[in-house]
């Protein structure tokens, strides 16, 4: 009886000593309300899928990855993106139209990393939807991302917005954003992507 009367003493003992540590190292009269103030406050940022900050307290901010931010006429359907990987070696044909059934796969160079990037295009009333899918190789395994976006017909706007919207499509590519998300894949491997 007295064993477990002392485990139990020096349990609780152990536990409070560990909150006063975590509550006075989180105490600094920060208050942390997002990813960005999260990890400019300099707490544990994991490079994951997307990225998630960590306060000592254990609260959890992820990070906010927008596609198109400042985006009138582009809209991401699905996202963030699907993520597998497979132990298959990254094969990329070229070939194909994105309005074609399959769609078009081309090669990419985004970063010095290579991508295989099919696209495939789909008309809908006042809208295109395009699906994406960007492969590369991190150690070893095939990484795939998948997603979905939706672009206003520009056709359907008078000529001012119109021309708006055009030269927004033109400059669209989620290259850069893609990259950012792998590249935080990169540091931790892709042994968890599908867990």
């Amino acid at each position: 009886m007295r064993k477990a009367a002392l485990a139990i003493l020096i349990m609780l003992i152990v536990v409070g000593v560990m909150y006063w540590l975590t509550k006075a190292s989180d105490d600094q009269g920060t208050v942390v309300t997002n990813f960005a103030e999260c990890a400019q406050e300099g707490f544990t940022v994991l490079r994951s899928l997307p990225q998630r900050c960590v306060t000592p307290r254990g609260d959890i901010f992820i990070e906010n990855v927008d596609l198109a931010p400042s985006s009138q006429y582009i809209n991401a359907v699905d996202w963030p993106p699907q993520v597998s990987a497979s132990d298959e070696q990254l094969n990329c044909t070229e070939a194909g139209n994105p309005t074609d059934r399959a769609g078009a796969t081309m090669r990419k160079t985004i970063n010095n990393r290579v991508y295989c990037v099919t696209e495939v295009v789909e008309g809908a009333a006042g809208s295109k939807y395009t699906q994406y899918a960007y492969a590369t190789e991190i150690n070893g395994r095939t990484m795939i991302l998948t997603f979905s976006v939706r672009e206003s017909q520009c056709a359907n706007y008078p000529q001012d917005e119109m021309l708006v919207c055009q030269v927004e499509q033109e400059n669209f590519s989620p290259d850069q954003i893609i990259d950012h998300i792998v590249e935080g894949q990169v540091e931790v491997g892709t042994k968890n992507l599908e867990e």
